[in-house]
């Protein structure tokens, strides 16, 4: 990126210079080199302007020009430059030329000199040590352009169009060297106006109109170009927070992405409202600028590891990747910018954790369609991709989410979109995975509706007809007499199933917090139950597969997938897992599994994922009971009336038998087992 921002910097230098490089030709390369560096930094200092233009048109990329520049800079000609520039505040242009006797035609022409002699030098460290030094006196200049009201350089309206172009073109430079960074930095409205100079196109007609009338001096009167270098600027900026990639940004990087992000794209003196830096990023995408294209999205990627976006970016994103003339570059960009805007916490990429709140803006400014349109291009990366799609399921059991899929599941344009792309082979993977959420979603809509079983007996219970734990709210029953005689099991585990409420409330956590929390777990337990009566036969055959009794084993159950994933754990592997994973849960988890063998029910692990910034990863162990006493007794029915050849299938075999059975009635009478 470092060698194209300096491509990018030496190809405008090369067209800017011309009117230097005349002069310098009427003047003579030769007579000007004569001359010697001393002479030149003399006549220089004394406001001359052929000299001036012609140490200007010096070729940085001529080894013979570059090295006798190098010996300029060595004769002074950095500090000489600065201390005229350093006069810009207090004094006219033409009182400095007076006192010099000098006939420089523009003060831009000194800019443009440190500008040149920023960019590059045979020697590094001498090149480092300039750029510091230019960078550490530069703060009369800075105070004279950060002001776009009054706009005058050396008291010059007409000075301060044509040396703004040099002025940020020599910003670019000097943020090449990271130890400038946090000099510039400390510039009052440095970071300000480097942001807004790639709005004024946008915002600033009367910028903009003004220029006009000085077109002939300025090198960039439409002020396009400025608008690049700007953003170099602002992506070093970005750069020097969280180890220059984004990755752990402490408290006080965070602070200054969060600053910069929330930055106004206009001068609040010239309008009192306007865009925050970050949604006029989105609106550069969205007009199509060619200014730093590929460079907006790693701004906003930054930003999303600072967790300093507000949603708008979100919406503004994700409608975006809507457009049907979105290119292949946007392919490639917009899937890796959305997951770090709904997984905003710096984390190894298989560790960020979806929010809740981000998912719901996302999911209703269209991200389900944005993923599908984008999966159509080729070069689009389907591992990101699909991972969205994943944690969106993730996250459905939470409020906000759950409402948003709600809310789309009752629009067409989700599933206009799956007839549009659904026939692609290479999306077919994404599209199941999105039917899934929302299934499970009409699932979580028809909670009501949904039979409970009794922990006790297991017999269904109609919603109107349940009867819950008065403590934990989650162990439901047909009758006052079950939840009594099931009260010996229930007391174990029953203090646990409100753990994490009450652990909210002993740690001083909202009233809104522990009933995200309720909610969400109410959620998980709804669709734990209803995977597992939808899949009961599969679940049976894969223990009689592995050769294991189903009480022996613990049903696990990842409701963090879409579709959900399905695997019959042995139980002492579980226990052993869950020993490594979770100390603290061991004993509990020991009894509960323990007690379901003895009594014939199957223990159940629904994991999901926490909320928001409250837990992470989380499992519900579940005791489902069968009305006939025991679910072995229902597995060892299903074997005996299985052809006695279907042992002997290869694996991929019985993976096919499992599916062919799992779409038949539930095994044995078990209470009627298919939920509806």
């Amino acid at each position: 990126r470092r060698r194209q921002q300096q491509k990018d910097s030496s190809a405008s230098k090369n067209t800017e210079d011309t009117t230097a490089q005349r002069t310098a030709h009427r003047f003579g390369r030769s007579t000007f080199k004569s001359l010697g560096p001393s002479r030149i930094v003399e006549e220089i200092g004394k406001g001359k302007d052929l000299p001036t233009l012609a140490c200007i048109s010096l070729d940085g990329e001529n080894t013979s020009d570059s090295l006798f520049r190098q010996q300029i800079v060595d004769a002074g000609l950095i500090g000489v430059v600065l201390g005229l520039l350093n006069r810009c505040q207090g004094d006219k242009f033409e009182d400095v030329l007076s006192d010099l006797s000098g006939d420089l035609s523009c003060p831009s022409h000194w800019l443009n000199l440190l500008r040149n002699t920023t960019f590059t030098m045979p020697d590094a460290r001498k090149l480092r040590d300039t750029r510091i030094q230019v960078a550490e006196s530069l703060g009369p200049v800075a105070s004279c352009f950060v002001d776009d009201i009054k706009r005058e350089f050396f008291g010059d309206n007409k000075s301060w169009h044509a040396g703004m172009f040099p002025f940020i073109a020599l910003l670019q430079n000097l943020v090449l060297e990271a130890a400038t960074v946090p000099i510039l930095r400390q510039y009052e409205g440095v970071s300000d106006i480097v942001v807004q100079t790639m709005f004024y196109t946008e915002c600033r007609n009367d910028i903009l109109e003004e220029a006009k009338q000085f077109s002939a001096c300025m090198l960039d009167p439409d002020y396009s170009q400025i608008a690049a270098s700007a953003g170099y600027v602002v992506q070093e900026f970005v750069d020097a927070c969280g180890e220059g990639n984004g990755a752990n940004p402490t408290e006080e990087e965070k602070e200054r992405l969060r600053y910069l992000a929330t930055t106004s794209t206009i001068n609040t003196n010239y309008k009192k409202t306007s865009k925050t830096f970050a949604v006029g990023l989105v609106s550069l995408l969205e007009r199509r600028s060619t200014v730093l294209r590929s460079q907006i999205y790693w701004i906003l990627n930054m930003f999303a590891f600072g967790d300093c976006l507000d949603k708008e970016v979100i919406r503004g994103l994700v409608k975006y990747g809507q457009r049907s003339d979105i290119n292949a570059e946007d392919a490639v960009e917009i899937p890796g910018t959305s997951w770090n805007l709904i997984c905003p916490k710096p984390a190894p990429y298989a560790q960020q954790v979806p929010s809740d709140s981000r998912v719901a803006v996302a999911i209703d400014a269209g991200l389900l369609e944005c993923l599908l349109a984008i999966a159509t291009f080729g070069n689009s990366d389907m591992e990101i991709i699909e991972g969205i799609a994943q944690a969106v399921q993730a996250v459905s059991t939470q409020v906000k989410t759950k409402e948003a899929l709600a809310n789309k599941n009752r629009h067409t344009s989700v599933r206009q979109a799956l007839d549009r792309f659904g026939r692609s082979q290479r999306v077919q993977r994404l599209v199941d995975s999105i039917r899934s959420i929302f299934r499970m979603s009409a699932d979580l809509e028809l909670a009501n509706e949904v039979k409970h079983f009794c922990r006790k007996c297991g017999k269904y219970i109609s919603p109107d007809n349940v009867k819950r734990c008065s403590k934990c709210k989650r162990a439901t029953y047909c009758s006052r007499d079950c939840q009594v005689a099931d009260w010996k099991n229930h007391k174990q585990d029953c203090a646990s199933m409100t753990t994490t409420a009450s652990q909210l409330k002993s740690e001083g956590r909202s009233s809104r917090d522990v009933k995200k929390v309720k909610e969400h777990e109410a959620n998980v337990s709804i669709l734990g139950n209803k995977v597992f009566y939808d899949n009961v036969n599969g679940i049976l055959m894969r223990a009689i597969f592995q050769g294991q009794s189903i009480v022996e084993c613990v049903v696990v159950i990842d409701l963090t997938r879409a579709p959900p994933e399905i695997e019959v754990q042995e139980g002492a592997v579980f226990l052993s897992d869950n020993l490594e994973r979770a100390p603290h849960s061991y004993d509990h988890t020991r009894k509960v599994f323990e007690r379901n063998r003895a009594n014939g029910a199957i223990t159940a692990a629904c994991f999901s994922l926490g909320v928001d910034g409250i837990h992470d990863m989380a499992a519900m162990l579940k005791t489902i009971p069968h009305a006939s006493g025991s679910w072995a007794t229902v597995q060892d029915e299903m074997k005996s009336t299985m052809p006695s050849e279907i042992m002997s299938l290869s694996q991929e075999e019985k993976e096919a038998y499992i599916e062919k059975v799992g779409q038949m009635p539930a095994f044995g009478n078990g209470g009627g087992c298919v939920v509806q």
